[in-house]
């Protein structure tokens, strides 16, 4: 496939309409937009028809937005709470450094909760350059935080209310308020239901706050029917494919177990 074929024009014109820009309707651009992790492998027998209409029909049915780049993702609304698909340390690792860098040049609150100690020391690598006396970046365990002395999760409406705290916190000190993201996919898999309903509850407990909250988890680890309940417990969900970043929205749990299933590529 060449880059330099394209779609006819009616297919052309109801992917601008749909936020797909035109400079970026060669057919290989095109193809790397599909929610498909391939890998650098285009999908055999596509032709240009073929691959715009493959997008039309999942951006019509709001399945998914236009793909998008990652600056695009790096600064939520407050009120915010996303969920984050990662494959790979450096998919997360890519996320986070413009995601906190950004939160910490406009004056917020970052904290990054992950047990993973190789990407908390790259993550304060790559920050090194803009913390300063105020600009304020905290680490710590994702345990520490849900769970309790006993080893069991913390009753939702106590985890809601220490993030509370914490952004209130945030704004005595001076800070516009708290962004916070947290890797908890590894952690909570033996708490599989309490954290389900925790995420429910955190979603609607969050909007009208001084608070943009991600929780990452590792995209190949969970099961389809999962990965649909995590989709639909957070505002917006949203993985890399092999260069864009696709931002689910589906609603229905189905579909967006499917989306999710094609960008795991694989289990590796």
């Amino acid at each position: 496939m060449k880059d330099h074929v394209y779609p006819r024009e009616a297919l052309r014109e109801r992917l601008a309409a749909l936020g797909v820009a035109r400079e970026t309707h060669a057919s290989r651009v095109l193809a790397g937009m599909l929610p498909v992790r391939s890998n650098g492998a285009l999908p055999g027998g596509f032709d240009p028809d073929a691959l715009a209409e493959s997008l039309i029909y999942l951006l019509e049915r709001e399945v998914v937005r236009a793909p998008c780049r990652l600056d695009a993702l790096i600064d939520p609304e407050w009120g915010a709470h996303r969920c984050l698909f990662y494959r790979s340390s450096e998919d997360l690792l890519e996320f986070l450094a413009p995601f906190f860098r950004q939160g910490l040049l406009h004056d917020e609150y970052c904290l990054w909760l992950s047990a993973d100690l190789e990407i908390v020391a790259a993550l304060e690598t790559v920050l090194a350059g803009v913390l300063d006396g105020r600009r304020a970046m905290e680490f710590g365990l994702p345990d520490a935080w849900y769970l309790d002395g006993a080893d069991a999760l913390r009753a939702g409406a106590t985890l809601v209310a220490n993030c509370k705290r914490k952004a209130q916190q945030a704004r005595e000190a001076g800070y516009r308020g708290l962004r916070c993201a947290a890797d908890i996919g590894q952690f909570n898999r033996r708490l599989w239901r309490g954290f389900a309903e925790y995420e429910c509850i955190v979603d609607s407990a969050l909007q009208g706050l001084n608070i943009k909250a991600v929780c990452a988890y590792p995209l190949l680890e969970y099961e389809p029917r999962k990965l649909g309940e995590l989709r639909g417990c957070h505002q917006e969900a949203f993985a890399k494919g092999d260069a864009w970043w696709h931002r689910i929205t589906a609603t229905d749990a189905g579909e967006a177990a499917a989306v999710l299933m094609a960008l795991q590529g694989g289990r590796q």
